[in-house]
Parts: C-alpha cells; sequence; structure tokens
C-alpha cells in the first residue's frame, strides 16, 4: 500500500527517526467493511435438563447465543476447543466434578482465568457463596432464578464488564485476536478500520482505552491520537508494534501515548497493560474528585 508507506515515513519524521525500515511493496487496497456487532456467548453448565432449557429461554430470547453441557468435564472440553465464550453460567452440585472444580480449573490458567462464572445454585448459606466468590465467580444467584433477575444480571456483565476497549487495525488477524483476547477478559470492543472511522466511533461508544496501529489506511498513529485526545485528554493509547516501523515503545510514550503491544500478540502481556490502563485512569479520576 503505498499510502501507508508515505504514512510510516511521516510517522518516523515525527518522531525524528529516519526509514530503516525494509521497501513496502504496493499491495492492492482492500475496502472498508463497517464494524459487525458482536454476539455475546454463554456456556451455561448444569446436569438439569430442565435448568439447561430454562437459561437457553431466557437468554436466546434477548440475542444471546447459548452452548449447554452436562457436567464439568464436558464444559472444560468443550472450552479447550472453542475460546470465543464470553460468560460461564455453572451450577455447583454435579456428579463427578462441582461447579468449585470448574472455577479452580479457570483461576489456574491463563488461557480462562478472565472468563466471568456466574453460579446458579439451590445452595445459599454464606460459607458457600464465600467459597465460590472468593473462586473467581462474578456473581451468585439462588435457583430457582426468575426471568428477569437471570437476563438482568447477565447482561449487566456482558454489556458493561471491564470497560470499552476500541481497537483500530486494518488487519482482520489482528481485530480477531485483541476482540477475542479482551472480550473474555470481560472488556467490550468496539473495532474500526481507518482512523477517520475510528473517530467517528469514539464519539459514539466513549471508550475507556483506545488500541490503535502505528500506521493506518489514511492517518498515521499519531495524527490519529491527537484527534482522539480533542474529544478526551485522559483517554490511554496503547499502539500495536509494526515490523516496518522502527519505533520503540519509549518513542511512543515520549510523543503522548501510554506504551505499546508487540507482535507477535501474547494474551497475558495484552491483559496485563490494558488492565494496568484501567486501574491507573480509575485511581486518576478518584483523585480529581
Amino acid at each position: 500500500m503505498l499510502m501507508k508507506s508515505l504514512l510510516r515515513m511521516k510517522l518516523l519524521v515525527s518522531l525524528g527517526k529516519k526509514d530503516t525500515g525494509p521497501p513496502v511493496q504496493p499491495l492492492k487496497r482492500k475496502s472498508i467493511q463497517p464494524e459487525q456487532e458482536t454476539t455475546h456467548t454463554v456456556l451455561a453448565v448444569d446436569d438439569e435438563p430442565s435448568s439447561l432449557e430454562f437459561v437457553e429461554s431466557v437468554l436466546g430470547g434477548a440475542g444471546i447465543m447459548v452452548h449447554t453441557s452436562s457436567s464439568v468435564r464436558e464444559a472444560i472440553k468443550y472450552l479447550q476447543t472453542n475460546l470465543a465464550i464470553n460468560l460461564i453460567l455453572c451450577d455447583l452440585q454435579m456428579p463427578g466434578q462441582s461447579g468449585f472444580d470448574l472455577l479452580e480449573f479457570l483461576r489456574s490458567n491463563l488461557r480462562f482465568r478472565h472468563t466471568s462464572v456466574v453460579i446458579l445454585s439451590a445452595f445459599s448459606n454464606a460459607e458457600t457463596v464465600g467459597l465460590a466468590l472468593s473462586l473467581g465467580a462474578r456473581d451468585y444467584l439462588r435457583k430457582p432464578i426468575d426471568t428477569s433477575t437471570l437476563l438482568s444480571r447477565v447482561k449487566a456483565i456482558l454489556d458493561f464488564g471491564r470497560g470499552t476497549v476500541m481497537v483500530v487495525s486494518d488487519n482482520e488477524l489482528t481485530l480477531s485476536v485483541l476482540r477475542l483476547t479482551l472480550e473474555r477478559a470481560g472488556y467490550k470492543v468496539h473495532t474500526a478500520r481507518q482512523g477517520e472511522q475510528g473517530i467517528e466511533m469514539f464519539e459514539r461508544a466513549e471508550p475507556t482505552i483506545v488500541i490503535s496501529e502505528l500506521v493506518l489506511e489514511d492517518m498515521t498513529g499519531l495524527e490519529f491520537m491527537l484527534k482522539i485526545k480533542e474529544f478526551e485528554a485522559l483517554v490511554p493509547m496503547l499502539f500495536i508494534s509494526d515490523p516496518l516501523v522502527n519505533v520503540f515503545e519509549e518513542d511512543m510514550i515520549s510523543a503522548g501515548a501510554h506504551g505499546m503491544i508487540q507482535k507477535p500478540f501474547n494474551n497475558f502481556e495484552i491483559l496485563r497493560k490494558v488492565d494496568g490502563l484501567r486501574a491507573d485512569l480509575r485511581s486518576l479520576i478518584r483523585t480529581r474528585r
């Protein structure tokens, strides 16, 4: 892409650096497609068919995709082959492994430790509830559960989660990896494929964190950051490393960013940086109150 090659050079000049990267061969420009809405996916784990049918009916009617498992063993097998699960609803007492065993498995696995879990159980004594929450459960609902309570509590987690992140990139694989990683950790994710599209989306979505390529199809990452900060000066910005741009994280921090995400992606490192920025932002907001 000739335009992106020129924008890379412009970015390096803005940072006071020389272009020492390999030459970029012009490629056919891809058409820009509007962002598609993400469908939330829930995994329900219960040995009672009637409970699974109830969850499917309530959440499915609200447009939430539901997968079901009748045992913890089956649920773990499903998780290991299907990463796109935003929330798990789990009973506690089941034949074989219990809901506690599933919580232990999730907490001990880097791939799943950020997956939100809501316990649905007929047991409601303080000791049981406390143990489930200490093992990482986000919420605890006592059976029988009414429709409005289940739907409102699930939507509260899915819709708000841990914050909203906007990712701007014209690379489909990059968008897919970051979206999957962040949504599994409870973040709501919006994506854009050009700078101008990202600016328009920023006004609507008001994300708490923005992740962007160093060079977009229509502007440099620095130009995009400056335009974004005209709307919200405090919004944290992370940039994605580009093998064709010879800059370091220190260069981008000096220019006003909050860091870089290195390729090849490491899910744990992505979440460490995003969670850290979220915590810093919350502390700053509290300090200013």
